[in-house]
């Protein structure tokens, strides 16, 4: 979870943020019922500060258990750790369900039209036929895996600030979270 505290950050009010207030990426708009928030009050009203979130272990735990709760799902089927970091990563930034789907997509691209492994249904959701589709692809082709994986991820972000030209300021950030 550290690295993703790189991209995700702290304590952020940005007004261009479609969450609003988040603390390191959980949106108090989208999770409003997040245990992690009524800490988050607690040490504003003590005048804490943004110091006082950073250095809360009870909020530290919190943190981990909604991103392990929320976002991390079946990823322990997946046998490479930076496959299943990326596949991660993008659920918190896209949602979980489109990063599963640009997985399985991009796992049957690389399939030979099925010849190497089974087509596997693209439902956004890492069960045993998608895990080991993933497995056997990124074995074999770990960086045309990982190439497919990140331009879905290049065009989602393109197309979101297409629709939403005040996300733009977000833009430079985001890409430089696609390196994997």
């Amino acid at each position: 979870m550290v690295s993703l505290r790189k991209w995700e950050g702290g304590y952020v009010f940005h007004p261009e943020d479609p969450g609003g207030e988040t603390y390191q990426g959980i949106s108090r708009k989208f999770n409003p019922t997040w245990s992690g928030w009524e800490i988050i009050d607690a040490i504003k009203a003590a005048g804490g500060g943004t110091l006082g979130m950073d250095a809360s272990a009870p909020l530290r735990a919190a943190v981990h258990g909604f991103y392990r709760q929320v976002y991390w799902g079946n990823l322990d089927l997946i046998d490479d750790p930076l496959t299943t970091w990326l596949i991660f990563e993008a659920g918190v930034l896209h949602g979980t369900e489109t990063a599963q789907g640009w997985a399985q997509i991009s796992a049957n691209a690389m399939n030979c039209n099925g010849t190497l492994w089974p087509d596997v249904y693209v439902d956004g959701q890492i069960g045993a036929a998608s895990a080991f589709a993933i497995n056997r692809c990124v074995k074999q082709y770990p960086v045309e895996w990982r190439q497919l994986f990140e331009a879905q991820r290049v065009v989602s972000v393109i197309t979101s600030t297409t629709r939403n030209p005040k996300a733009e300021v977000f833009m430079v950030g985001w890409l430089k979270r696609f390196k994997g």
